[in-house]
């Protein structure tokens, strides 16, 4: 793991204010300061995977316990899905980092609010 719980610490330190460093940013820097969460993860994985004698699996999410597939598609509905301008969800954090793309349905809710970053758009917006 290279990170525990991104989101957390991005959402709860940099956007509400409620935990360190109490920041209060806007939704421009929210984005950019994510942006910057995912990149660093990157280069944490390139590094953890070149130095193992084993091939490993770095992430910050966990799978379902049971994988029944009502309880698969229950947990992708609840985990995957964006439906609000935030970062507050799985998909956002995950997709970059397994997909190596942001969320199409995240890009196109936040388009108007992204920063100005190097990102390639694989949806018409």
């Amino acid at each position: 793991m290279t990170l525990n719980e991104p989101q957390c610490f991005i959402h709860f330190g940099h956007q509400t204010g409620t935990h360190a460093p109490g920041l209060k940013l806007g939704l421009r820097d929210i984005l950019k300061a994510a942006h910057h969460v995912l990149l660093a993860h990157g280069k944490a994985a390139q590094v953890i995977r070149s130095k193992t004698k084993i091939p490993a699996q770095v992430g910050v999410i966990a799978v379902p316990e049971n994988n029944t597939p009502e309880n698969i598609n229950m947990a992708r509905a609840a985990t995957w899905s964006i439906t609000e301008k935030n970062i507050w969800n799985n998909s956002w954090w995950a997709d970059p980092m397994i997909l190596g793309h942001y969320p199409e349905d995240w890009l196109k809710l936040m388009y108007h609010s992204l920063p100005e970053i190097r990102i390639y758009l694989s949806v018409d917006l």
